[in-house]
């Protein structure tokens, strides 16, 4: 707007030349505009989407190191059992500086494999807790979204609670509802092939055993003289 006053008559004038909607009402139109482009380019196209590797061996999680949501998420992979490698890239994950943040972490991940190809990290995970979308608002940067589209390892978006949604969830290869759903979907493979071999070690003792003593009482049951004939 523009404000004018006349001053023969001491009168204020203001000339509006747009209006828009302030708080969490403009940001919804924002994150419709931002949606529609992206749409638009094909980002959000299943076509598009890189596979999570099922048995990971290092995986990258992009957060504030001191967050709940990284504590939720090395809690769950330590519990299961996994022998993956888990590296914490710190980024800020609220505010302003956020998404570059989040980007700049995600170049050291790149350099990292270029440098280290034999112990490249399989898997990204970018993960956050939940909060209102002025919290989560970082996560709906265009440009973010954009280099999350073309990036060159697998991402799996694990931002806010279950009924959070960001535009990363549309660009990335899987959207996970909460960052400690993000560690289970990543640690599921393993964590049944270990229930598995948990399983097939406790028949395998069984059998032993039930044959060991199948053979036991056989040897009980014969007669003395049927028992050195036998041993000789």
């Amino acid at each position: 707007a523009e404000l004018t006053v006349y001053e023969k008559r001491g009168t204020v004038q203001l000339v509006v030349r747009q209006i828009r909607l302030a708080g969490e009402a403009g940001l919804k139109l924002e994150f419709e505009r931002i949606k529609k482009k992206l749409e638009s380019l094909g980002l959000f196209s299943i076509d598009r989407k890189k596979r999570i590797p099922d048995y990971p061996k290092k995986i990258a999680v992009v957060s504030a190191p001191t967050s709940a949501a990284i504590q939720d998420f090395l809690n769950i992979v330590k519990r299961r059992g996994s022998m993956m490698d888990v590296v914490v890239v710190p980024a800020v994950v609220q505010g302003d500086k956020a998404s570059h943040s989040v980007i700049e972490a995600l170049k050291k991940i790149e350099n990292y494999n270029r440098r280290r190809p034999k112990e490249k990290i399989d898997v990204v995970c970018i993960c956050r807790g939940g909060g209102s979308m002025e919290d989560l608002w970082a996560f709906n940067d265009e440009k973010l979204c954009l280099y999350v589209s073309d990036y060159s390892v697998p991402v799996i978006s694990g931002v806010g609670h279950q009924t959070d949604f960001s535009l990363l969830d549309y660009v990335s290869d899987l959207r996970a509802e909460t960052p400690s759903a993000a560690a289970e979907i990543i640690t599921q493979k393993s964590f049944d092939a270990i229930n598995k071999l948990d399983s097939l070690r406790n028949r395998l003792k069984q059998s032993v055993h039930y044959i060991f003593q199948s053979h036991t009482l056989h040897l009980e049951r014969r007669t003395p003289y049927q028992l050195k004939k036998i041993l000789l």
